[in-house]
């Protein structure tokens, strides 16, 4: 099936949209990077699409490498709702009121007297980060091979090169 540019613009649109959300929630600095570095390789690949999409019908090749950055783009999405879940259930877990209005337990009284700071650091947050740190290095590894076969098969951005 040929690939709409029109249809990957869009989705690599609302993917870089959310990865700068996403880079402002982060506190962890190699998440934080990452997503950075992905926003700029994605709005680099964005800016070639409307030639890749020119020339698929004729090029068996950029065809795949269309193919391979759309898969990407799912790839990415699910790892960027994975995100939004987490940061969702961090954000819940930070406020909490029905606690406050609860007879005291032992579990209440401890959240009390640690700082809001220091419950970004539980097991299963450093878990999260730590898994997703792994998934981002796998999708970079990805992400850099597409942009790499992107010069291979010189695709050129004909907005600003006429």
């Amino acid at each position: 099936s040929i690939i709409g540019e029109a249809v990957l613009s869009a989705s690599f649109e609302l993917l870089i949209k959310k990865l700068a959300s996403l880079e402002l929630f982060t506190q962890h600095e190699k998440l934080k990077a990452g997503f950075l570095k992905w926003k700029d390789n994605m709005e680099m690949i964005q800016a070639v699409l409307a030639d890749a999409d020119d020339r698929q019908t004729n090029d068996k090749s950029v065809k795949k490498w269309l193919d391979m950055l759309q898969n990407l783009a799912y790839d990415v999405e699910d790892i960027l709702d994975e995100f939004e879940t987490e940061a969702l259930r961090r954000n819940f877990l930070l406020q909490e009121p029905a606690a406050a209005e609860q007879p005291c337990t032992c579990t209440s009284k401890f959240r009390k007297i640690i700082p809001t700071c220091f419950t970004n650091f539980s097991p299963r947050s450093i878990q999260f980060d730590s898994m997703m740190v792994s998934k981002m290095e796998e999708v970079t590894a990805r992400l850099q091979d597409i942009e790499r076969r992107k010069d291979l098969l010189n695709l050129k951005n004909v907005i600003s090169d006429g």
